[in-house]
């Protein structure tokens, strides 16, 4: 299955992390898939909320600079929260990154547990990442069980299923859609979008926490 790449504007003094990049492929890749923005480049910014005004909010970036980022209804605000293994659930919708060996066996490296906006809209099933031997996995949780340190987890989509093992170091977050009127001056926040003409991001996501 193919994948769709996010353009970034290099606006990271600091690496990203496993996750959070994950959070912007898959919601990049979900509004491609379903026609959102598909001419568009695809933009991302990390940074400090200076300013809120309605719906418009002004980003110190990491490098320094000003950035501005539209909301609008469409804007998917997402809250980051730290889960642990115990709060996977059969039938939960998630994304799993892992790491695939020469064998075909897969380790998961960092899960994202979804809200039921964000299933909707992420590409559904398995397909490749940028980085060799990462896998992304977006699929409903078919069976999980312990396997003394490392749990067996089993996902499904479709009529495919993806057996994945989930080690005790992999990073596990429940992502939790908010309103809008969660975004407030001085919080750090990573945007991602479209962008405009005059160098401003149309956002399809913003995030948070974690």
């Amino acid at each position: 299955m193919g994948l769709a790449y996010i353009v970034s504007m290099k606006q990271h003094n600091r690496p990203v992390g496993p996750v959070v990049f994950v959070v912007v492929a898959l919601l990049m890749a979900g509004a491609a898939s379903a026609g959102f923005a598909q001419a568009a480049m695809m933009v991302s910014v990390d940074g400090t909320i200076a300013s809120v005004n309605g719906g418009q909010i002004t980003l110190n970036a990491a490098d320094g600079t000003t950035k501005n980022a539209t909301l609008s209804a469409s804007t998917m605000i997402l809250e980051r929260r730290r889960a642990t293994l115990t709060d996977i659930q059969k039938g939960d919708a998630m994304g799993v990154t892992a790491h695939r060996a020469d064998d075909g066996n897969m380790t998961a490296t960092a899960i994202n547990i979804f809200p039921a906006q964000l299933w909707k809209v992420v590409k559904k099933g398995q397909f490749p990442m940028q980085q060799p031997g990462q896998i992304m996995t977006n699929a409903l949780v078919d069976a999980y069980a312990a396997q003394g340190n490392t749990h067996a987890l089993t996902m499904k989509y479709g009529s495919e299923t993806y057996p994945i093992v989930v080690p005790d170091s992999a990073e596990i977050y429940r992502l939790v859609a908010v309103d809008m009127s969660m975004v407030k001056a001085g919080m750090h926040v990573f945007v991602s979008g479209s962008a405009n003409s005059d160098g401003s991001i149309k956002a399809a996501v913003v995030r948070y926490g974690g």
